[in-house]
């Protein structure tokens, strides 16, 4: 799609000598890389809730997301876009090491409505954008009335 119907308006990224394209099963690429990625970019289906496709779901489980923070390099950053919020996706992403910020973007160019989501994890806090909201885990109790915070950092 690129090569043929977009390239023209983002500055033919596929003649980039830095660009590697793969094409494939990107479980599969992801989960037989280690260290390899800056950025993990994800809009697969629409999002880890929304799925059409239940194969996808193996990306957005736990498996997937451990599998792509394997793949980051040091200071790497995962993104992944959704077509809705999801509270247990943060959750996952945060059990996973990350550290996470959540963006409300436009659905499309020229919307007025941010209705869709982009969540940017890191296992380095420091290096995430400014702005975004960051993940509101809520606060479990324990049997004596002591409140525990979910597992992750």
């Amino acid at each position: 799609m690129n090569r043929e119907f977009f390239g023209q308006l983002n500055g033919q990224p596929l003649r980039d000598e830095r660009v590697d394209l793969k094409t494939g099963d990107i479980v599969e690429h992801i989960s037989r890389s280690k260290s390899r990625f800056d950025a993990i970019l994800l809009d697969i289906d629409n999002g880890p809730g929304a799925l059409t496709d239940s194969a996808n779901r193996r990306l957005y489980g736990r498996e997937g997301i451990q599998a792509c923070r394997r793949a980051l390099r040091d200071q790497g950053c995962l993104a992944v876009w959704s077509a809705e919020p999801s509270k247990e996706f943060e959750r996952l992403l945060v059990s996973c090491s990350f550290h996470v910020r959540r963006f409300r973007v436009c659905a499309y160019r020229g919307s007025k409505s941010r209705s869709r989501f982009v969540w940017v994890a890191s296992e380095d806090k420091n290096i995430l954008p400014r702005g975004g909201g960051e993940p509101h885990l809520s606060l479990k109790t324990k049997s004596k009335g002591e409140k525990i915070r979910p597992a992750g950092p």
